[in-house]
């Protein structure tokens, strides 16, 4: 049995999606290069809006629940991330924790890993907590060199995101 529902995982699915199909060999930087890119700009090439600003992610989500997406989740670096859902039409901004930012390699892959983190193990939290404690423990890898290496672990985290 899965910790979390089949509909809720894919709602998301384009989010996870992105970072799946992503290589890990590090040996082909050329090929990861070009992956990432492809990734990086999944919302501009689906919608054609290149993503920039909080107003452009707005205008990607809309488009993508009009073409049947549940839930549209656009990172947007140092300024978090808007969120948008059927459920709740009205798109939200949530904001990253301002930091001194010594390494955003990762970064994304971080806040995923967070999002599906409570995605299992909290399904009842609702989807903006999950999004803003996902978000805190991203803004916390960019503080540390490296991907991987800066990612915290449990128990370097504030209990109260658990």
């Amino acid at each position: 049995m899965l910790p979390v529902s089949l509909p809720r995982l894919l709602s998301i699915s384009l989010l996870c999606l992105k970072y799946m199909l992503i290589s890990n060999k590090e040996h082909d930087i050329a090929e990861y290069q070009r992956r990432k890119w492809f990734y990086d700009h999944l919302a501009e090439i689906l919608t054609g809006i290149p993503v920039g600003n909080l107003e452009d992610a707005e205008k990607v989500g809309r488009m993508l629940l009009e073409r049947g997406c549940k839930l549209v989740i656009v990172t947007l670096g140092a300024e978090g991330c808007m969120m948008i859902s059927v459920e709740e039409p009205i798109p939200k901004h949530v904001p990253a924790e301002k930091v001194r930012a010594v390494d955003t390699t990762g970064a994304g892959d971080s806040f995923v890993g967070a999002l599906a983190f409570y995605l299992a193990y909290y399904p009842k939290l609702p989807m903006e907590e999950m999004v803003r404690k996902s978000n805190y423990i991203a803004s916390v890898s960019v503080q540390a060199s490296g991907t991987q290496s800066s990612y915290p672990y449990r128990k370097d985290l504030p209990q109260d995101l658990f």
